[in-house]
């Protein structure tokens, strides 16, 4: 295979603006083929863009031989189904996180691609984000030692709660708020930067005014990690900012900020290669101060760009048939975690993974 046809199901707003236009931008590599979405201006808008085949079924999507892999960008609860259907009929699949909203129903999905050898990658786009990419590289290198706390933030305005057309407001479909739906990244990072997570302690509450909305919009929360470190979280979609993401990690020997509304996302402080000669230091905590490293970054599009490259990369793990850097294990361990965070806010409880 030289080049790999897409099958797009669903035309929404991450399928659309997210994950066609990094499709597009590699045409001697990708081509979408086929879309499908119920919504047939959103269909007929990718297939005048790309010459795609439009479908309203995604199972006869799915039976299109010119589709060699599919990408899901639907409602929560149809990720499962859809990617079990998708690799029965010999696809490949890159579904949007969260990768199910059961477990079992990740079990199945991850059993099946192993059985038939096909790519099975979860669409966790902070994986793609340069910022992260230039943190993990120092943490590995041991920039800021061993971490020992960390803390993660993600929030803006969301989608209109009080729209009965907005599926995310049911649990049914979401399968939660904001902590399935935006947490579910920072749960990501937390176990890419600092290790598996032991326990976990939510908090959740509904502070928006929508009386149809079935899903909490405001959550935060602590975790243990089994090496002993402790992480603390919030979430919320009711804050009257621009959508934004934040990530501190602090070690035995330095401190990592990320924050994507700042024109350079990241600073790093660190006491390796600081003199022993307190002479030299123009401060009590040596000669070393706060850096900025440069990266190419965008306050505005930082989401849309990471999500282009997290498609490319799914592509050149077909034409090269590497492991996708972001598993089925993966997408499940965050689903795990999501989960453990509902039944800690039922029951008042930290819960044990």
């Amino acid at each position: 295979m030289t080049r790999v046809g897409i099958g797009l199901i669903g035309a929404g707003i991450m399928g659309s603006r997210g994950h066609f236009p990094g499709y597009m931008e590699i045409p001697t590599q990708a081509q979408v083929v086929a879309v499908c979405d119920k919504n047939q201006k959103a269909v007929d808008s990718i297939v005048e863009k790309s010459g795609a085949k439009g479908y309203s079924n995604y199972e006869d999507l799915i039976s299109d031989s010119s589709v060699d892999a599919v990408d899901i960008c639907l409602p929560h609860n149809l990720h499962g189904p859809v990617a079990l259907a998708a690799l029965r009929a010999g696809k490949h699949v890159i579904v949007e996180k969260p990768i199910t909203i059961d477990l079992d129903q990740a079990d199945q999905i991850i059993a099946e691609a192993k059985k038939r050898k096909l790519k099975l990658m979860t669409a966790e786009n902070m994986r793609f984000i340069k910022a992260y990419e230039i943190a993990k590289r120092l943490v590995v290198d041991g920039t800021i030692g061993e971490i020992s706390y960390v803390r993660g933030y993600t929030g803006g305005p969301n989608e209109d709660t009080s729209d009965p057309s907005n599926w995310r407001i049911r649990a049914s479909e979401s399968g939660g708020g904001t902590i399935m739906d935006d947490g579910i990244h920072i749960f990501y990072l937390f176990r890419w930067f600092a290790g598996e997570i032991k326990s976990i302690y939510a908090k959740t509450t509904k502070f928006g005014k929508s009386e149809i909305s079935e899903v909490e919009d405001n959550a935060v929360g602590t975790l243990k990690f089994s090496n002993g470190a402790l992480g603390i979280f919030g979430f919320s979609t009711t804050t009257a900012a621009p959508w934004t993401e934040e990530l501190q990690l602090f070690g035995t020997k330095g401190s990592i900020l990320v924050d994507f509304l700042a024109s350079n996302p990241l600073r790093v402080y660190s006491i390796v290669g600081r003199s022993d000669d307190k002479s030299k230091w123009w401060s009590r905590y040596g000669d070393v101060s706060w850096e900025y490293p440069f990266i190419e970054h965008s306050t505005t599009e930082w989401v849309t760009q990471s999500m282009r490259r997290e498609v490319q990369h799914f592509v050149e793990c077909i034409l090269n048939d590497n492991e996708p850097l972001v598993t089925g294990e993966d997408g499940k361990k965050a689903v795990e975690l999501v989960l453990k965070g509902y039944e800690s806010a039922r029951t008042g409880r930290e819960v044990f993974l």
